[in-house]
């Protein structure tokens, strides 16, 4: 019982440095909306990983989001692909065969750099489109 409120208290506390780190999830999830047209649990699932701020299955996004497990592996694999979450393929433990995969978001701080990088090649590009189609 004691070992079990520790961990519960630890993840608290992981919590909350993690929300001390982020100034505001709001403008994130709208930034995440807008920028990438991202849906709601498609954000949900991003800001999970990025609260708890470590390493998840995604059973366990499923469970914490209310979701099915083949929706949360559908969102995660887009969320991958667009480069906003990291996955590491893990060996199956215990006699059991396989692999699964955990989840994670980078750092606040990469995050932020990453968000500023992306807006800014799309800006330059749509600037360039802009000029080229006012010329002559």
């Amino acid at each position: 019982m004691i070992k079990k409120n520790r961990a519960k208290q630890e993840t608290k506390q992981e919590r909350i440095r993690t929300e001390i780190r982020i100034k505001n999830i709001g403008c994130i999830a709208e930034f995440l909306k807008k920028f990438y047209g991202l849906g709601p649990a498609e954000i949900e699932c991003f800001l999970l990983l990025l609260t708890y701020g470590n390493e998840l299955k995604a059973d366990d996004i499923a469970e914490k989001a209310g979701k099915t497990k083949i929706t949360v592996n559908r969102i995660l694999l887009e969320l991958y692909e667009r480069g906003l979450v990291e996955r590491e393929a893990r060996c199956c433990t215990g006699g059991k065969r396989g692999r699964y995969f955990v989840y994670r978001t980078s750092s606040p701080r990469v995050l932020k750099e990453k968000f500023l990088g992306d807006l800014k090649e799309k800006t330059e590009a749509l600037l360039e489109l802009v000029k080229r189609g006012f010329e002559g």
